[in-house]
């Protein structure tokens, strides 16, 4: 079963970067649209939303490789 592509959050693909970071994702698309949103660091370094982005499109990929 092919994953649907908001499956993923934008909150999972920061936390597979870095799972010690803290963060509150706010806005419209805060599941998948990094373009929507807007991201409160409270504990750790910000990434980039280039990083998160490219993080979330291989989580995704990975998991529909697992078919």
């Amino acid at each position: 079963m092919r994953l649907l592509d908001e499956t993923i959050l934008i909150i999972d693909a920061i936390r597979a970067i870095n799972p010690d970071a803290r963060t509150v994702v706010i806005g419209d698309g805060i599941g998948v649209d990094i373009n929507n949103v807007t991201i409160e660091w409270h504990k750790g370094t910000p990434i980039s939303n280039e990083d998160i982005v490219a993080k979330r499109d291989e989580l995704v990929a990975e998991y529909n490789a697992q078919e």
